[in-house]
């Protein structure tokens, strides 16, 4: 199973699908999409290894290899 993981000014974030980047009015781009809420990246990723403005993509499998 594929997870896809980009980072915003909330935060980063684990996505079951490829995300979209939308501009929210006043707001910097956020991405949207729906997420692994289960997933805990802040422990887990470090947030420099994820592009501004790109996502990437993981097997989840690297995840529980991870933690």
């Amino acid at each position: 199973m594929k997870v896809y993981l980009a980072k915003d000014w909330t935060g980063v974030h684990a996505f079951k699908d490829i995300p979209k980047l939308v501009n929210c009015g006043g707001l910097p781009p956020i991405w949207t999409g729906p997420k692994f809420k289960e997933l805990d990246l802040a422990a887990s990723y470090a947030e420099d290894d994820i592009p501004k403005g790109q996502y990437i993509e993981r097997d989840v499998h690297w995840y529980i290899a991870c933690s």
